[in-house]
């Protein structure tokens, strides 16, 4: 939505605050559908007994109201740290490694405009700026779904290994002050944070209960910026510099 979005901004037909409004009822519009679509958390249990081989029982469903979902959340974060504290060495390196990956890949889309403006001029940096949307919203939409059938494929270890390779050749492309290797950098760009995706929420499924799974991703997620918003202004003036 981010091309036709600056098209009608651009052309006064939409005032920017109005489009972010748009933007944020479509979101809830999707969100309502997941929500009718999504398995409850019952449903999700008598699944994994079933796939397991172990006979379906009868799961906690004392979550009605703000103090049953309060106590859920409070019980998934107290066996998420037990999960810590069974893998204190694995996980630590991991979440160095999302935090790193983090910086990697977030913070030069932020600053995307400022540092093409600096490699290849002001002309061709907005070029660049106009074309990512579209090469992010197609490419993206596409390593979405492939990067996941890739990983299943080739098995997790491999799978992190070329995810290896690329991050690599993304960082080494990132710095050649041309239009073309700036374009190589954003198409291998979008394929880095759509394979990222999968190694985050595979990490926690492979070493997460899957009652927790989402829990345990989500206090990954927390700790992933913090680095970002304790560092940011002094990353920013390196930046600078």
């Amino acid at each position: 939505l981010a091309l036709p979005g600056v098209y009608l901004v651009n052309n006064n037909i939409f005032t920017l605050p109005f489009f972010f409004y748009l933007l944020a009822a479509s979101s809830s519009v999707s969100a309502f559908f997941i929500f009718l679509i999504s398995p409850s958390r019952m449903e999700n249990t008598r699944h994994f007994q079933i796939a397991n081989g172990i006979t379906p029982t009868d799961v906690d469903t004392d979550t009605h109201g703000c103090v049953g979902k309060t106590k859920q959340v409070w019980r998934g974060l107290v066996k998420s740290k037990d999960v810590v504290l069974l893998f204190p060495t694995v996980v630590a390196l991991m979440q160095v490694n999302l935090c790193i990956a983090y910086l990697a890949m977030f913070y030069p889309s932020i600053e995307m405009y400022d540092y093409f403006n600096a490699a290849v001029g002001e002309t061709e940096a907005k070029e660049l700026v106009n074309l990512f949307p579209v090469l992010f919203g197609v490419l993206g939409s596409f390593m979405s779904v492939a990067s996941g059938y890739i990983c299943d494929r080739i098995g997790l270890s491999n799978y992190m290994r070329c995810y290896t390779v690329l991050s690599i050749v993304v960082t080494v492309v990132q710095v050649y002050p041309s239009f073309v290797a700036q374009c190589v950098w954003m198409v291998l760009w979008t394929l880095s944070v759509s394979s990222f995706i999968v190694i985050y929420m595979r990490f926690a499924m492979r070493y997460a209960p899957f009652e927790i799974f989402g829990s345990f991703m989500g206090l990954l997620a927390t700790i992933m910026p913090l680095v970002q918003m304790c560092f940011g202004p002094q990353i920013g003036a390196w930046m600078h510099a």
